[in-house]
């Protein structure tokens, strides 16, 4: 007779079963647990009426630890313990014993489950309040820029009004012939109206509201697009001032892992507040710069938007990130500007910093470079899936172009492979370096490095993992060429679909592994 008495001193409601589900034993906590004395509970030919219709006992993975020796839990349970009583939560581990039977041990996690849904519900209240706040901070900022709206929807409404009487004079005169003058006034009006509804949209994209699985987005893109589309928004207003926008960008495509709504925001915020300095100093000459640069050193990407304003006193440096803190007269400012857009940058793995100057303010954002950022957004991501590392595949995948880098990134979203995406060879090439990867793919013909030149440094670096070509049927012979001497393992041919690249990815690190 097996002594189970040992399990009388657990905290926990232990019962011990034999293989055919009767309960040979049962501690103090079971009957607690079950609301049934020990006598009733003797009563009780198997653990199955226990269960009957008060919760769905777990049968297979009882009948796993009878036909394979070990230790399993189940999922979270819900038991409803009688009729008066509310459901309680368990987990319930299965365990074999010596003589055969089975050791159940339930976990009452009711209380945790109890409060990991309270704080849930808070926490959804919270982000309902900061998208809330969010929106707030855009429309406050609208309101401050609609002046300079307003004025330059009115330049083109005028010009269309003026044209639109040109051509009904020129009808109601029946003089068709002049049929330049008709052409040009229509020019002009099709010319007003584009821009009115460029403007628009514009608004209509600052001022859409994210929802909640929107917030946590990112895409890549071209950030100088970005940044021109902040100076559209918020260009009006500075054209109104008289105030110039010099745009140091360099020639080259700089690509980022972003949410653009937001990124947008930040943009326009910090252009805006340039704009209420100049024009409240009334500055002479008033000029603002922004700049974007790759920083290599430290695989950076930075903006600059430098005023040549008084600059920040003293005395507001340490504050201006803060919430509420603003200079402005009440009523004409919110004071979240800036910590909305320290919280937005910071989201992004980024900084956003006041840099020293001799003139003006100048603002600095520093975001990761999309291989580092797509590399940590999408680890972050299969960790969220609870994919195992050992699970897990590294794959690079090089292309200039936007679209195709978030094609790739949707594709790989659920395959449990951590996506690293890059729009510069030499870019790619640092990183490399660095981390290892299971496979490459790279499109075959763009600016700075071919994929050929690609592939040959990726050689040299002694990194022998498949690389893959991306490129049109007009290339497919380019394979035979470069399969010996570089090792290119297949080619994806543009268009692509998801089928076909993870068929030729599956294929390339099989064929790697029978080597």
């Amino acid at each position: 007779m097996n002594n189970y008495t040992l399990y009388d001193t657990l905290f926990n409601a232990v019962t011990v079963l034999d293989t055919k589900g009767k309960i040979l034993y049962s501690n103090h906590y079971f009957s607690i647990l079950f609301k049934m004395s020990p006598r009733v509970i003797k009563k009780i030919n198997t653990i199955f009426e226990l269960f009957n219709g008060k919760g769905e006992f777990p049968n297979a993975i009882f009948e796993r630890v009878i036909n394979e020796p070990g230790s399993y839990v189940s999922e979270e349970i819900e038991l409803q313990i009688n009729e008066l009583d509310t459901q309680c939560t368990v987990v319930i581990k299965f365990t074999s014993l010596e003589d055969k039977n089975i050791l159940v041990c339930f976990n009452d996690i009711s209380i945790e489950t109890k409060l990991h849904s309270k704080y849930r519900t808070q926490l959804s209240e919270l982000k309902n309040s900061h998208l809330q706040i969010l929106q707030a901070d855009k429309l406050a900022t609208i309101g401050e820029l609609s002046a300079g709206i307003s004025h330059e929807i009115s330049n083109p409404l005028t010009i269309a009004a003026g044209n639109i009487e040109i051509i009904e004079v020129l009808i109601l005169e029946e003089k068709l012939k002049n049929e330049d003058l008709i052409k040009d006034s229509i020019r002009d009006v099709v010319e007003s109206h584009n821009r009115i509804t460029s403007i628009i949209l514009n608004m209509k994209s600052f001022l859409r509201q994210q929802t909640e699985e929107e917030e946590e987005e990112r895409e890549y893109c071209n950030l100088e697009e970005v940044i021109l589309d902040s100076i559209k928004f918020t260009n009006p207003s500075f054209k109104k001032h008289n105030i110039k926008i010099v745009q140091n960008f360099s020639k080259k495509d700089i690509v980022a892992l972003i949410n653009r709504t937001k990124i947008l925001q930040v943009l326009v915020n910090l252009l805006s507040n340039a704009l209420d300095i100049l024009v409240e100093y009334k500055i002479k000459d008033p000029k603002l710069e922004i700049e974007i640069v790759r920083n290599r050193d430290d695989n950076l990407l930075e903006i600059r938007v430098a005023d040549n304003g008084p600059g920040i006193p003293t005395q507001d440096k340490s504050e201006i990130f803060k919430s509420f803190f603003t200079t402005k007269a009440i009523g004409e400012g919110t004071g979240l500007g800036l910590s909305i857009a320290t919280q937005i940058i910071e989201a992004h793995q980024g900084v956003l910093l006041l840099e020293k100057t001799n003139i003006g303010a100048s603002f600095l954002i520093q975001l990761p470079s999309i291989e580092i950022q797509s590399y940590t957004q999408s680890e972050i991501m299969q960790r969220a899936r609870t994919v195992s590392k050992n699970d897990t595949i590294k794959i690079m995948v090089l292309d200039n172009e936007v679209k195709i880098l978030n094609i790739f990134n949707k594709i790989f979203e659920n395959e449990g492979i951590i996506f690293l995406g890059s729009a510069n060879g030499y870019d790619a090439l640092e990183v490399l370096e660095n981390i290892n990867v299971d496979l490459i793919i790279t499109d075959y013909i763009m600016p700075h490095l071919s994929g050929l030149e690609f592939s040959k440094k990726v050689r040299e670096l002694d990194i022998n993992c498949p690389i893959l070509y991306l490129s049109t049927e007009s290339n497919k012979g380019i394979l035979n060429r470069d399969r010996d001497e570089l090792g290119i393992e297949g080619i994806i041919l543009k268009p692509f679909s998801k089928e076909g690249v993870l068929k030729a990815i599956y294929q390339a690190l099989k064929n790697k592994k029978e080597l």
